[in-house]
């Protein structure tokens, strides 16, 4: 996300459960609460987007 940012000047936001000094090493893990609650939140947010999305898009 951080080279798509920049590039594209889109705005970004990174979330998700673990240590991200971990990421993408052999170390990486992650304890299944967290997994299962950042599902939850990131549920919660693409329902709000589109919620948004939705009010933005419609005509009156």
């Amino acid at each position: 996300m951080n080279i798509f940012g920049h590039a594209t000047g889109v705005p970004c936001v990174t979330y998700g459960p673990g240590d991200s000094h971990y990421d993408h090493t052999q170390n990486e893990q992650i304890k299944l609460d967290d997994y299962l609650d950042s599902v939850e939140v990131l549920t919660k947010a693409i329902l709000l987007i589109g919620e948004y999305y939705e009010k933005r898009t419609k005509t009156p």
